[in-house]
């Protein structure tokens, strides 16, 4: 079922999540049922397991493929839909944590380990959908600002960078970096309304960098 809903059905699937709001109503409350048959699909505890025994250091760790395909002539699907898959993901890897890292919870009491595993996890994910970011067109200019702004709101919402201290890895802390020094090269030209965004991106890339600054987590 999974390989057949990516490569027969992602794209259309992508198109309904573009529309997902917060608005209540019939056309909504379907829209929302079918984007979480979806993920239900992508993020099953069979897919989970998969991914777990993936690299990395893989680009596209934990996402379908196809969206990397599908990013040079569908970028406004791929990218509208980045913060919601990691929402997702993020939570279907808390539902199933006790199966996923059921190592780590019976190595430490609390299974206070396993919610590190979990975190660093995220950070992985993070750090793919940031890759695909980075690959968009730049006529997609405020689409992939204002993607990239709500992906670091979600690792600040959850916590993500905080909780996994050290173990978020190398990459995340490079990819928060990046982040807030892309917006500072990017603020000169920016327009009126990209200008909150490469702001918004700054400020929460640098807020992270400083945190784990104080923590003792981060390189100089």
């Amino acid at each position: 079922m999974y390989q057949m809903f990516v490569q027969a059905h992602l794209l259309n699937w992508l198109e309904c999540t573009r529309c997902l709001t917060t608005e209540s109503s019939p056309h909504q409350s379907l829209l929302s049922n079918i984007y979480i048959t979806g993920t239900d699909i992508l993020f099953a505890i069979d897919i989970l397991r998969q991914l777990q025994t993936q690299s990395a250091g893989t680009l596209i760790f934990a996402l379908p493929a196809t969206l990397k395909s599908l990013l040079l002539s569908h970028s406004s699907q791929v990218l509208s839909s980045l913060p919601h898959l990691f929402v997702s993901y993020t939570q279907s890897i808390q539902k199933y944590r006790g199966t996923l890292f059921s190592q780590s919870s019976a190595s430490t009491a609390g299974g206070a380990n396993t919610e590190t595993e979990v975190r660093r996890t995220a950070m992985t994910f993070f750090v793919s959908c940031m890759a695909l970011v980075d690959e968009a067109d730049d006529s997609d200019e405020d689409m992939v600002w204002e993607t990239r702004v709500r992906l670091l709101d979600i690792v600040d919402k959850e916590a993500l960078f905080r909780s996994a201290g050290a173990h978020i890895g190398n990459e995340a802390e490079a990819i928060l970096r990046r982040s807030g020094n892309i917006a500072i090269e990017a603020v000169p030209s920016a327009s009126q309304g990209a200008f909150y965004l490469y702001a918004t991106s700054f400020g929460v890339s640098n807020y992270f960098v400083q945190a784990m600054k104080q923590d003792g987590l981060s390189s100089p």
